[in-house]
């Protein structure tokens, strides 16, 4: 059975290109296939790695996840609590 995909018979090597048209055609369809999504992890790797791209990002989200998290339990209360009256003491002196 023969096809324009299909490896050639005749070479041992696991990596052996495809008949017709070798690796060079091989590696032309795998870049055309995953470029978008390696170009998109690469914008998110950055976004993640960059502090003030990631500080933007939390940035969005801040205000409403604080006040989920407020509703859902008192360890958010718990957490601030000692810094807030740290900083009400500090100020009114």
């Amino acid at each position: 059975m023969s096809g324009p995909f299909l490896r050639d018979p005749s070479s041992s090597a696991t990596n052996a290109p495809l008949v017709p048209g070798g690796t060079d055609e091989l590696t032309m369809l795998r870049r055309l296939l995953l470029l978008p999504e390696q170009e998109q992890l690469g914008e998110l790797r950055a976004r993640l790695e960059d502090p003030a791209l990631h500080a933007q990002d939390v940035s969005r989200v801040l205000a409403e996840a604080v006040a989920l998290r407020y509703q859902e339990d008192d360890e958010l209360r718990h957490a601030l609590t000692p810094i807030v009256i740290d900083a009400l003491i500090e100020n009114a002196v």
